[in-house]
């Protein structure tokens, strides 16, 4: 249940965090940055300056991450995350949003937050909108009223969701971290180094 009625033109969120982190070896959305916070709660943070509610959609870990939740946010559980995409788990989420919410802002779990600044400029920009280093897509990204509804009445699209950005708006990033993703333990590692993490 969410704390408060959907705020007119607020966009929700959804963060993909259901897969099992093989590669990294342990689950990338509780990795500490160096202020403590788990990945996710940063996410969720920077967020939170834009968007409500803001749902987590979790699989292979889950209570840990539902302790991680606090007001306007909620855990959307993918009991299939083994077999199943990131599209699916966005669907699921998709569904659970309130009626009212139009647009929403989408990331998997394991890529760098974006700075406040470039948060603003992905949701001022004509939804679908992604978030890319110089030409190079990354995330987050914006859908609207048209892929949202997509989600909604329809079965995941097997392309994807970059099915779902035909014809994107490509909103500039400040930095090439919209388009890293962190996989790895040497990837984490290069990217928390000082001055570089969050």
């Amino acid at each position: 249940m969410y704390l408060h009625p959907q705020p007119e033109n607020v966009p929700a969120a959804v963060l993909l965090a259901a897969g099992g982190s093989t590669r990294m070896g342990q689950p990338k959305a509780l990795l500490s940055l160096p202020d403590g916070r788990p990945l996710a709660r940063a996410w969720l943070d920077r967020l939170a300056e834009r968007c409500a509610p803001r749902l987590v959609v979790a699989g292979a870990v889950v209570a840990p991450l539902a302790a991680l939740l606090g007001e306007d946010e909620r855990l959307v559980v993918n009991p299939r995350w083994a077999d199943t995409g990131p599209v699916d788990s966005l669907a699921l989420a998709v569904r659970a949003l309130p009626p009212a919410v139009t647009r929403a802002v989408v990331s998997p779990v394991d890529v760098p937050p974006p700075s406040s600044a470039a948060l603003a400029r992905l949701l001022a920009a004509p939804a679908p909108a992604v978030l890319c280093w110089q030409d190079t897509p990354g995330h987050p990204v914006c859908l609207g009223p048209a892929q949202l509804a997509a989600l909604r009445e329809g079965p995941p699209p097997a392309e994807g969701l970059r099915a779902l950005l035909k014809d994107a708006t490509c909103v500039q990033s400040d930095t090439p971290d919209a388009t890293l993703n962190l996989n790895r333990p040497e990837e984490w590692a290069a990217w928390i180094t000082p001055g570089r993490g969050r």
